[in-house]
């Protein structure tokens, strides 16, 4: 299997639009000042990726990628007519997370996590677009372990087994729970898709803050044949 780090360059979040989502205080904005300015100068996010065959079982739910076995309904089927995955793992960066540690009050560690979380988000669609670029590829979707019920976050295992020392290449570790240091990461499996897959479309849990698209109940019941 190829591997490779990326080192997206992304301009900073902006700082206006985490003052309003954060709901800073006006006599706390140059204190945030403060710590978006820190965040911005220690951010070096990163992205280890790989190149894999895949293959199916006919059980209807075990895909081999590379040679790491994963075992999930929903997986087999988005990847029915795909011969190649991109497994990976983002990172806002060991910087960001060691800032975060070292902070003693709770205010500012939570606008550190925040500016973060900001910096993984954007790292992410810019490393996307990186590999689309690289790999020759049209549209990705991705699917992230622990992200649905049927792709359960222990699954993280044979997923770091696969893309080696990542703790070497990008500094992230995966926790005896399957977490991941630094917690402002996110892992899974890049696919070509034109239908544009995301993992929300299957969860039914309300109020998510991190929900990118509605539950469809339509498409849960009839290709996923969930809930049955």
């Amino acid at each position: 299997m190829q591997l490779y780090t990326l080192l997206p360059q992304v301009n900073p979040p902006d700082f206006d639009a985490l003052c309003q989502r954060l709901k800073v205080d006006e006599d706390l904005v140059d204190e945030f000042r403060d710590i978006y300015d820190q965040c911005v100068a220690s951010a070096a996010p990163k992205m280890l990726y790989g190149v894999c065959s895949v293959s199916r079982a006919d059980d209807g739910k075990t895909v081999v990628v590379g040679d790491m076995t994963f075992r999930s309904k929903v997986l087999h089927i988005n990847f029915e007519k795909i011969a190649t995955a991109y497994p990976y793992v983002c990172t806002c960066g060991r910087e960001l997370y060691n800032l975060s540690q070292s902070q003693s009050d709770p205010l500012s560690q939570y606008w550190v996590d925040s500016v973060s979380e900001e910096y993984l988000r954007l790292a992410m669609t810019k490393a996307t677009m990186q590999v689309q670029l690289d790999q020759h590829t049209s549209s990705l979707s991705a699917m992230n372990p622990g992200s649905l019920p049927d792709w359960p976050i222990a699954q993280q295992r044979p997923l770091f087994t696969l893309l080696g020392n990542v703790m070497g290449e990008i500094g992230v570790e995966l926790t005896d729970s399957f977490l991941m240091l630094p917690v402002k990461s996110v892992s899974g499996l890049m696919f070509e898709s034109e239908e544009h897959y995301t993992n929300c479309t299957l969860c039914p849990r309300a109020k998510c803050p991190g929900r990118r698209s509605p539950f469809d109940p339509q498409l849960y019941r009839q290709k996923y044949h969930l809930g049955a």
